[in-house]
């Protein structure tokens, strides 16, 4: 059995199940959270990338722009009451950006992943993207 194990946090509903499962079973697992690597433009690193086309490879870029643009957003704002109008228009960028589907991007408790109330303290932007027939998946801190 393992002493420790690293979980990437580009994954971090998986992160936090695992972290959950590890306490729950009482396992005597140290996890320990790695940082999303990303490329030189921002894209978060993943197999899947490979798969994208050139066009849909210059549309993936936005993905973390946009959701950056988000953040700076609410921390302009504080106020949580913001946060549906400006999921929306991170949304709405985009699909008008060029992303087919949009799965989810939603701020949510980074501990629990329940919506956040004025309780919580630390706040986590999740995102599930399509580019075609590709999901590419990316979160950061609030």
């Amino acid at each position: 059995q393992p002493d420790a194990a690293i979980f990437g946090e580009k994954d971090y509903q998986q992160l936090l199940v695992i972290k959950q499962m590890v306490s729950d079973h009482d396992m005597g697992i140290e996890i320990l959270q790695g940082t999303t690597l990303r490329e030189t433009d921002g894209l978060a690193m993943s197999s899947r990338n490979a798969y994208l086309n050139d066009h849909q490879r210059k549309t993936a870029i936005h993905l973390n722009k946009i959701m950056r643009d988000l953040c700076n957003d609410y921390h302009s704002a504080q106020e949580l009451n913001r946060l549906p109008s400006l999921e929306e228009e991170a949304i709405q960028k985009l699909l008008e950006t060029g992303f087919t589907e949009i799965d989810y991007l939603t701020v949510r408790d980074a501990d629990t992943l329940q919506l956040p109330n004025t309780e919580t303290k630390n706040l986590r932007l999740l995102a599930a993207v399509r580019l075609g027939k590709i999901r590419l998946i990316d979160n950061c801190a609030v």
